[in-house]
């Protein structure tokens, strides 16, 4: 079986990002790394759990405005990261 097509082709990246959640006090900015991108999503790896349905914020290099974002899914990676899959809004 072949996976689900995407909206847009996803290209290979990796950019060290910046994020605040939704749900954090003001000023609390977590750390991830994009491993590929879309313009409509992205693929990171990140320290930090996030929940499906999240709204974040990611501040990254290559796109000098913030963007925000919904989680879609997460999971545990090699017991300290998270693989996480989200869609800009």
């Amino acid at each position: 079986m072949e996976p689900p097509s995407r909206k847009n082709k996803r290209r290979s990246v990796i950019n060290p990002v910046q994020y605040t959640r939704e749900s954090e006090t003001a000023g609390d900015v977590f750390d991830g790394v994009v491993f590929n991108i879309s313009e409509s999503g992205f693929f990171m790896i990140t320290p930090e759990a996030l929940q499906e349905g999240q709204k974040i914020t990611i501040r990254e290099g290559l796109h000098p405005c913030p963007r925000e974002a919904i989680v879609k899914w997460s999971r545990k990676y090699k017991d300290i990261y998270y693989k996480v899959g989200a869609e800009f809004i």
